[in-house]
């Protein structure tokens, strides 16, 4: 380090260090001067850093933020990608499902018009032969009563062989019993039996 100057001559001309007062409190002073410098420089040059420092900081942050939301977005993007394959998917699944149903639907048209034909074809055929079972009732319970009817009138002639009764039976066995002649005659007012009060 090179020797500064001082105004003592001892200390000037020797080649050992500063001994009296004066030449050591210059050699302090110049030296606390030196850190002084030393100190601003260094707290500047710290405060530079700690700059640095906290924009590197905020950069390297926005950085990981960036490279995390391209992460996200990343994954983002292939969920989409998945969930538009499995729409298609779905989309042509519910279009073949469709087509089937539409299909069923139609064989059930079908088979429903079959079984309305069928149901009407029956019924007419049924409903035929009931209508002709219960004429041929309706004709055996007719003819039963009629044949009744024409056994009690002939009892009522039997029992009351009077001419007051002539028109009840006579006209009875007109419409009911064609095959009693025999009662017929006795009630007829021109045969003669019963004209003369009988």
């Amino acid at each position: 380090m090179a020797r500064k100057s001082s105004n003592c001559a001892i200390c000037e001309n020797s080649n050992l260090a500063s001994i009296c007062a004066a030449c050591v409190n210059y050699g302090l002073g110049d030296y606390y001067n030196s850190l002084k410098s030393l100190r601003s420089t260094r707290d500047s040059l710290y405060s530079r850093l700690n700059e640095k420092l906290v924009e590197k900081r905020k950069a390297d942050d926005q950085f990981n933020w960036r490279l995390s939301q391209n992460e996200k977005l990343e994954k983002l993007r292939e969920r989409l990608n998945h969930l538009k394959k499995q729409l298609s998917q779905d989309k042509a699944k519910v279009e073949e499902e469709s087509n089937d149903l539409n299909l069923k639907y139609e064989l059930l048209d079908s088979a429903f018009a079959t079984l309305q034909k069928n149901r009407v074809e029956l019924l007419e055929k049924f409903y035929t032969n009931l209508i002709y079972t219960q004429n041929l009732g309706h004709m055996a319970i007719t003819s039963e009563r009629l044949h009744k009817q024409s056994i009690v009138i002939k009892q009522i002639c039997k029992l009351f062989p009077v001419r007051r009764a002539f028109n009840v039976c006579f006209l009875s066995l007109m419409i009911f019993d064609d095959d009693n002649v025999e009662c017929k005659e006795n009630l007829n007012p021109w045969n003669g039996r019963y004209a003369s009060g009988h």
